[in-house]
């Protein structure tokens, strides 16, 4: 199921995997051409309370962190 918020970027099922989408970004040193970054199951990292958290990119540049059973929640 979508991410709320982040419906065209990521999906999260019922078991807590979140996978990214396919996207297209602007190639760093070649102007006019683009990089196809392939969409993954993204791992979570562990907080100091146990509970596992990834970053969400918000914008190309920025991050956000989501506790991923708040995700499955949402969803």
């Amino acid at each position: 199921m979508p991410v709320k918020g982040h419906e065209n970027q990521y999906a999260v099922s019922n078991m807590g995997r979140v996978k990214s989408f396919d996207i297209e970004m602007p190639h760093s040193w070649k102007h006019g051409s683009a990089v196809l970054i392939r969409g993954r199951i993204i791992k979570g990292a562990a907080t100091g309370h146990g509970y596992l958290r990834l970053d969400i990119r918000k914008d190309k540049n920025k991050r956000v962190h989501f506790a991923i059973h708040r995700l499955v929640l949402e969803t």
